[in-house]
């Protein structure tokens, strides 16, 4: 684990060494895992390690990741994605029997099995299709055209409360043979995507640096999917910032899909009235009294959730923590609808450091060498992390990831059927499992779990702590 300082000399930046060469492109440079808070950076992609040279393209690599970080835990849509994800949370934990194995939804009653399909649908409902509608993979963003917009109002049974909701559904199609179609839910993933692009772009121009190469490396999907689909429905053209507003006040919703047609709707309808940046003025002004409204509500459903935990402690700190970056981020979102973009368009790195140092990055998984264990767990900070929220932290976000692996579209699967996959901390880890099991910690990192051992990793003590039997040992 490591502290790193935000750079204060950020005028050494370089503008003139290219990066992203058509070898590294091709692999995944940084990646971000939305809900859990987990930012994972390539070693030839950081922009913080020191034999790296401090490239603007580098830098763009962790503003896009900070920016998914960010937006996960500052706007409407991302928030009650997070909350959805601690009702899942709280479900999932009633499956995982003494053994630390989940039983699946079987072990669920009727009431929270229906509890259950309601989370799926609402979280579906936010996060939209994550899948492309055809192949889109030599297809430019301006070979696509919307040909078909179809709205569904829903209601979803919660518990708590009953949701109305609006569903969108886009048909896409290839401008030039309207036979190679498709259909998407539209939602946070695609909206997230496409807004962290602009938001690249925005970088690039405010260092007066050329962004021809930046857009080539993005594929159409999911990056470019909103700026085709707005141009397609507005018939209009937005600069990267506007583009990156209109993505915003989206996200500003609890129907993000949705808003976003209606806000395309809306420059369709007034583009001869009113200037693109006076709709969008009038839009954010709307848009934060309704976030402003809903605020106190907001931060309410994020205690609720959060103290669903508080029998296991360690559990509960590390989702207060997590809900802490919540109402932070929301405070300063409340009266700044584009906060960010204001620091990044302003030219001046100073600020950005500020910025950094303001609203800290998620921890950050760092690849440093070739080999699969040479990964370092890292903070931006200016004073060293605390260990017991670092350890809290991690705890949690192995549980968060012991809960994905074992739900889908449909719910809750059992052990046995559990998606296969890496420890969020493989390779940050140096325990002696990593050495005489690796196979556990790359594939059923749940594995490491013991039922008559009362310590372990992360991932066993997030494991221990999920199981409805209370245990008897510390927590």
């Amino acid at each position: 684990m490591a502290k790193i300082t935000p750079k204060e000399d950020m005028a050494s930046v370089s503008f003139e060494t290219p990066l992203l060469d058509e070898q590294l492109a091709a692999t995944t440079l940084g990646t971000y895992a939305p809900n859990h808070a987990i930012i994972r950076l390539s070693q030839d992609a950081s922009f913080w390690l020191e034999e790296n040279e401090p490239t603007l393209d580098r830098l763009a690599v962790f503003v896009h990741e900070y920016a998914h970080y960010l937006h996960n835990f500052s706007t409407t849509s991302g928030i009650y994605g997070f909350v959805a994800t601690l009702r899942l949370l709280a479900l999932f934990i009633n499956t995982v029997d003494e053994t630390g194995k989940s039983l699946g939804a079987s072990a669920l009653s009727a009431e929270a099995s229906r509890e259950l399909a309601a989370i799926v649908d609402w979280r579906l409902h936010l996060s939209g299709s994550y899948s492309q509608p055809f192949d889109m993979a030599r297809m430019a963003q301006t070979e696509l055209q919307v040909v078909d917009v179809s709205r569904h109002a829903a209601t979803i049974d919660l518990s708590v409360q009953t949701l109305s909701i609006h569903r969108v559904s886009i048909t896409l199609a290839k401008a030039s043979d309207p036979t190679i179609a498709g259909s998407f839910f539209l939602g946070t993933h695609v909206l997230m995507e496409g807004l962290a692009w602009e938001i690249e772009r925005i970088l690039f121009a405010s260092q007066g640096a050329d962004s021809g190469m930046l857009d080539s490396r993005f594929p159409t999907w999911p990056y470019k999917a909103p700026r085709a689909i707005f141009e397609s429905i507005a018939k209009h053209s937005l600069s990267p910032e506007q583009m990156a507003q209109v993505v915003l006040l989206s996200l500003l919703n609890t129907d993000p899909g949705d808003a976003f047609i209606a806000i395309a709707d809306i420059f369709l309808g007034n583009a001869l009235s009113e200037s693109p940046d006076q709709i969008i003025e009038r839009l954010r002004d709307v848009t934060l009294k309704e976030l402003n409204s809903i605020k106190s509500a907001m931060i309410k459903s994020l205690t609720i959730e959060t103290d669903r935990f508080s029998s296991k402690p360690t559990i509960h700190r590390g989702l207060k923590a997590m809900m802490k970056w919540a109402i932070e981020f929301l405070e300063v979102r409340s009266g700044d609808a584009f906060f960010e973009l204001n620091t990044i368009r302003a030219a001046d790195r100073d600020d950005l450091v500020e910025m950094f140092k303001k609203f800290p990055p998620c921890p950050i998984i760092q690849e440093t060498g070739p080999h699969s264990q040479d990964l370092e767990l890292f903070f931006i900070a200016d004073r060293d992390p605390d260990h017991q929220i670092v350890n809290d932290l991690g705890v949690t976000q192995s549980l968060l990831h012991f809960a994905s692996a074992h739900t889908n579209m449909r719910g809750i699967v059992p052990t046995p059927q559990a998606r296969e996959g890496l420890c969020t901390f493989s390779g940050v880890c140096k325990l002696p499992l990593t050495v005489s099991s690796p196979e556990v910690c790359r594939r059923r990192p749940w594995e490491s779990f013991a039922p008559q051992e009362g310590t372990g990793c992360w991932y066993a003590s997030g494991v221990r702590l999920a199981r409805s039997v209370k245990s008897n040992s510390s927590q």
